[in-house]
């Protein structure tokens, strides 16, 4: 006996029910694919995004071209009518907007009023036009009256308070003393010196005199 038309109509209607059951959840599937997908790569350009400033502003610094060129620099600090030091370099890099300069095989003296003299020796320096400050690297030598020296290899100069300070290790050499200090500062004018961490000294008892 043959099936009546109620009952094919109905297996028909069920058919396309479970049909639209698996594409409803295929749609489903696909969409959240599509969804993590597009996260994801929001992400990834967010992130090259954030990365590229950066880059850009490495790059600027780097390649960032000096306003001036000398060679045989020299420069006085005077007070009042008084030289208080002179800067030699052989080689200088103007920056103006900076308001710096980068100075290569640097020598710096310093006239003391008993007219005696300390001078500071670096392989680079950079001075800043406004505060006269330096930043100092490479081998730094400064060299005291009485045959002392003092080797490190960072350094800075305060021009304000006339001080030569570091958080590098200092070595000082020197006829009746010798000895490393990990911080450091020395008053130039007054021929103070001041150290803390790791101070470690002797005294060379043949240069002292019987």
């Amino acid at each position: 006996m043959g099936k009546s038309n109620e009952q094919v109509f109905s297996q028909v209607r069920g058919s396309r029910w479970v049909k639209r059951r698996r594409s409803l959840r295929y749609f489903l599937l696909i969409s959240l694919v599509c969804t993590v997908l597009f996260l994801v790569v929001k992400k990834l350009l967010l992130h090259g995004n954030e990365a590229t400033p950066s880059q850009n502003r490495a790059s600027t610094e780097v390649e960032s071209p000096a306003t001036a060129e000398l060679e045989g620099m020299e420069y006085s600090e005077v007070e009042k009518g008084r030289t208080l030091w002179t800067l030699y370099a052989d080689k200088a890099l103007f920056f103006q907007e900076e308001k710096r300069s980068l100075l290569h095989a640097v020598k710096v003296k310093f006239y003391l009023e008993d007219g005696s003299n300390v001078e500071l020796k670096a392989d680079r320096a950079v001075m800043y036009a406004g505060t006269k400050n330096l930043e100092l690297s490479g081998r730094v030598h400064v060299r005291l009256p009485y045959g002392y020296t003092l080797i490190t290899d960072k350094a800075a100069y305060s021009n304000a308070s006339g001080e030569v300070y570091s958080n590098r290790p200092l070595r000082v050499y020197g006829p009746l003393l010798e000895g490393t200090v990990n911080s450091w500062r020395f008053d130039v004018k007054n021929m103070i010196g001041y150290g803390e961490g790791g101070v470690d000294f002797f005294i060379n008892v043949s240069g002292v005199p019987r």
